[in-house]
C-alpha cells in the first residue's frame, strides 16, 4: 500500500471543477466529487491501475480517465501523488 498526498494543483482543480458543477448540477456535482475520492482512494491498492500518460510516455506518471476528466498522478516508491485532475480538452501541465 502506497501513502496518498495531493499536490496543490490537484487539490485546485478538484475544488474547482465541483464547484463549477455545484452552480448548474448539483447532483451530478455531488455524484463526480464521491466518484473522484473513490477512484483515488483504490489507488491506495493499486497504484498501477492507470495507464501511463501517453504525452509523457513516463513510467511514474499515470492517470485513470473518468468521464471527461483525467486524473493524472506520480508514483515515487511509497507515495502516490495527485498531480492534477483535468478535464480531457484542456493541454496538460503537470
Amino acid at each position: 500500500m502506497v501513502e496518498i498526498r495531493w499536490s496543490p494543483k490537484a487539490a485546485d482543480d478538484y475544488d474547482s471543477i465541483i464547484k463549477y458543477y455545484e452552480k448548474t448540477a448539483p447532483k451530478f456535482a455531488q455524484t463526480l466529487a464521491k466518484k473522484i475520492i473513490y477512484i483515488i482512494e483504490n489507488l491506495n491498492q493499486f497504484p498501477k491501475m492507470g495507464r501511463i500518460v501517453p504525452e509523457l510516455e513516463i513510467e511514474e506518471i499515470r492517470e485513470i480517465i473518468y468521464r471527461n476528466f483525467r486524473i493524472i498522478y506520480r508514483l515515487k516508491e511509497e507515495i502516490l501523488e495527485i498531480a492534477r485532475i483535468i478535464h480531457g480538452s484542456r493541454l496538460l501541465r503537470i
